[in-house]
């Protein structure tokens, strides 16, 4: 049984190294960028991946004001290129609505049974940024642990653009999506944990 587990792995590593050197042949060349990300108890910063090479751009959230601030540093010059308050985003279930795949309501009828009270304790963002297929545009993924939601805003032209946001609160609580689509499955694996 250990001898299939640790085939499965390699078999997964294999297929995943695969995919990245086949990606990188097809797309060709590409810039690197670096992410860099801190918080403390109130406010969280992460720099953003956008593609031009004139300048940089920082994201400064402030958990208490539940403030978002862009910033574009070029050359010596630091400005502020957009602000945007976010309280009543991270209180969204899903957006655009009906767009989500699964729905919200799909997972939430599916976990009905468990309990729909969400996580208690103080807020605390966590912040990520991604590459958007443009040299324009950057993402930037922002998720509160504490209303357990994940907001995607697009950063463009000195705008932030809220694209998409969905609650985890239901996802959360999922033990296999889509329902014995894994392979193997979460039952198959839990059964070869516990009988070696």
């Amino acid at each position: 049984m250990k001898g299939q587990i640790w085939t499965i792995g390699l078999v997964a590593m294999l297929a995943s190294v695969i995919g990245a050197v086949m990606t990188v042949a097809l797309m060709g060349p590409t810039p690197l960028h670096a992410e860099t990300a801190s918080s403390s108890n109130d406010v969280v910063i992460v720099t953003g991946n956008t593609r031009s090479q004139s300048h940089d751009v920082l994201y400064l959230i402030d958990t208490k004001s539940n403030r978002l601030l862009a910033y574009e540093f070029r050359g010596r010059a630091l400005t502020l290129a957009a602000a945007r308050y976010i309280e009543f985003d991270l209180q969204l279930d899903e957006w655009p609505a009906k767009s989500q795949q699964p729905g919200v309501k799909k997972v939430r009828k599916v976990t009905k049974d468990e309990n729909d009270a969400p996580t208690a304790g103080t807020r605390k963002l966590i912040a990520a940024t991604g590459n958007f297929l443009s040299d324009t545009r950057d993402l930037l993924y922002v998720y509160d642990t504490k209303s357990q939601r994940l907001v995607i805003y697009e950063y463009n032209n000195s705008r932030l653009n809220i694209i998409a946001a969905r609650t985890t609160r239901f996802d959360l609580k999922l033990h296999e999506w889509p329902q014995g689509g894994q392979k193997p499955s979460v039952k198959a694996v839990e059964k070869m944990v516990k009988n070696p």
